[in-house]
């Protein structure tokens, strides 16, 4: 990408940032569209939020359809792959007869949400696949679920939630070949948080629900540069996702979709920006594949030459990563820089970058973006070598 691109977000000047995947990061371009929706919402509220918004919404729903190969009809947004896992559970499983399989490296968001629902009497038995990591490739992890599967009677789970992409450590999972899994052996449900995935990997929804996969979330405030508050919730055809807010309209909607277009007085407007998000990202930037391209390249070359620097060990292949790397860093490392993490570098360098610990080790990732260069990523090991005293 050229050096220009920084120039086109918000982001401070010295500010460097290694941890897009967190919280992403918005072009002033769609800020500014974001604004001026604001600004016509609160100049005439009624005639906004009665009329103007649901074409809005249409309009960003249409765009991100598009893009993911989706049935308009079959996606909604809603903030974050958090509501969308949240819903999707909450809708298939009822009673303590329901049983749900996670892996061990699945967000904690949707530990606590299983084990939340226990306590309701919503769920049954929660049983916990483990990936060993480092991940040797895809087949280890299909074999892994595969096993924890088979630990039970066929039939037996009626919901099954795995990440499309890890949040920590950052590894692509092969969701197709684990769906085909479930669906042998009899699971209801399959439910994909692919909250890294949309303008990380390229998607197609047609052929994710043909593989078995009955729902999919994903975050637009990511990967796909939408202000905070954006995800889709993309569901099979014939299946309806009862909102996690039941709102006034909800009984007097046709279509299940439209339950989630107006969950009560917010701001809507974040939906409403999707569609400047996408217009900057395959017009400004030249497309989303143009864009996952240079990101890869990016991940290309810091698994080349990282982990030697760092003296790391991948946690993954790098068929197996998309726009984040991550590796495994040694044990003899600075552990009072590294317990405080992000927050260290943040004060101290002006650089946001994810250092957490997962058992004994602690674990480095870093994101690829459009507004970062092998240089800028240089600098940011540098320090973080320095620092840990690697």
């Amino acid at each position: 990408m050229d050096d220009g691109v920084k120039e086109l977000f918000l982001l401070a000047d010295g500010y460097t940032n290694l941890n897009h995947g967190s919280f992403g990061a918005v072009p002033k371009q769609v800020f500014e569209r974001q604004v001026e929706l604001m600004r016509k919402q609160e100049e005439r509220p009624d005639q906004y939020l009665r009329t103007e918004y649901f074409q809005h919404l249409k309009e960003g729903r249409v765009a991100v359809s598009n893009l993911v190969n989706c049935p308009v009809e079959q996606l909604v947004f809603v903030e974050n792959a958090s509501t969308a896992v949240n819903a999707a559970l909450r809708t298939v499983c009822k009673t303590k007869d329901d049983n749900i399989l996670i892996l061990d490296c699945a967000y904690p968001m949707v530990t606590c949400t299983v084990d939340t629902m226990i306590e309701e009497g919503l769920v049954g038995e929660k049983v916990v696949c483990v990936v060993e990591i480092p991940v040797d490739s895809e087949k280890a992890v299909v074999d892994a679920l595969t096993a924890a599967l088979a630990s039970k009677p066929k039939g037996f789970f009626k919901a099954c939630v795995f990440s499309h992409i890890v949040s920590l450590p950052a590894i692509t999972l092969p969701i197709k070949a684990m769906a085909k899994a479930c669906k042998e052996r009899g699971v209801e449900c399959v439910i994909v948080d692919g909250a890294h995935a949309i303008g990380q990997l390229p998607l197609d929804m047609e052929d994710i629900f043909a593989a078995g996969i009955d729902v999919f979330t994903s975050n637009c405030h990511k990967w796909l540069f939408s202000p905070k508050g954006t995800a889709i919730l993309c569901t099979r055809n014939g299946l309806n996702i009862i909102p996690t807010v039941i709102s006034a309209s909800y009984k007097t909607c046709d279509v299940h979709t439209d339950r989630f277009n107006y969950v009560g007085t917010r701001d809507y407007n974040p939906f409403c920006a999707v569609s400047s998000a996408v217009e900057f990202v395959q017009s400004t930037l030249g497309g989303i594949d143009k864009v996952m391209a240079y990101n890869h390249s990016l991940v290309e070359w810091m698994y080349d030459t990282l982990p030697e620097k760092l003296h790391a060990t991948p946690v993954c292949p790098l068929s197996m990563m998309g726009s984040m790397f991550t590796v495994k860093l040694p044990q003899n490392i600075n552990a009072t820089v590294a317990k405080q993490g992000l927050l260290y570098f943040l004060e101290k360098h002006n650089m946001a970058v994810v250092i957490n610990p997962i058992g004994d080790s602690y674990f480095l990732r870093i994101s690829a973006q459009v507004y970062l260069s092998k240089e800028d990523i240089s600098r940011g090991v540098d320090i973080i070598i320095k620092e840990l005293e690697i």
